[in-house]
């Protein structure tokens, strides 16, 4: 088994106060919109719970199941579970863990889209540049990052390090 080591990128108070700034943008641009909050499991779970609890306008939630990797490698999308609540007429607004390579978050929009959403947009804890292999770019979003495999607040290494509070960076031990 491989041996890792963990460094903090992001702490848990950088992510709350960072949360509140977004949050409340939201609320502006949501304002009498009851927006459709849509996560997608299993990654952005934790970053919708701390953004939702900051929001102060009225809104719905959602949830869609999708997985893009295998391991530790991107590759193509499934749908485990999709949504439960009519995305036609609704301003939706996608919550996710993070966008890296771009496949998951630009098929997941143009799923929404092309159920009648009359906007959606994105917003993600981590907007990473590295990978990118999609041209879509985040609405919102609380860090900006150039590279690493990051993992914590739902993003994960072969699904471990997923319940980190902190945002860190993975560096293997050679």
């Amino acid at each position: 088994m491989k041996s890792f080591r963990l460094k903090k990128l992001i702490s848990r108070k950088e992510i709350m106060q960072k949360a509140d700034k977004i949050a409340s943008i939201i609320d502006k641009q949501y304002a009498d919109k009851n927006p459709l909050i849509i996560y997608a499991l299993v990654g952005g779970k934790p970053f919708f719970e701390i953004l939702t609890s900051k929001l102060h306008i009225p809104f719905d939630t959602d949830f869609v199941w999708v997985r893009s990797y295998a391991g530790t490698e991107s590759g193509e999308l499934k749908w485990l579970e999709r949504n439960k609540k009519d995305f036609a007429g609704r301003n939706c607004l996608i919550v996710d863990d993070i966008l890296d390579t771009g496949r998951t978050m630009k098929n997941l929009k143009e799923y929404i889209e092309k159920n009648g959403a009359v906007s959606c947009k994105v917003c993600v804890a981590v907007d990473k540049l590295e990978r990118r292999e999609e041209n879509i770019q985040a609405d919102f979003s609380l860090f900006r990052v150039e590279k690493g495999f990051l993992v914590g607040l739902g993003m994960d290494y072969d699904e471990m390090f997923r319940e980190l509070k902190d945002i860190c960076i993975i560096e293997e031990d050679v």
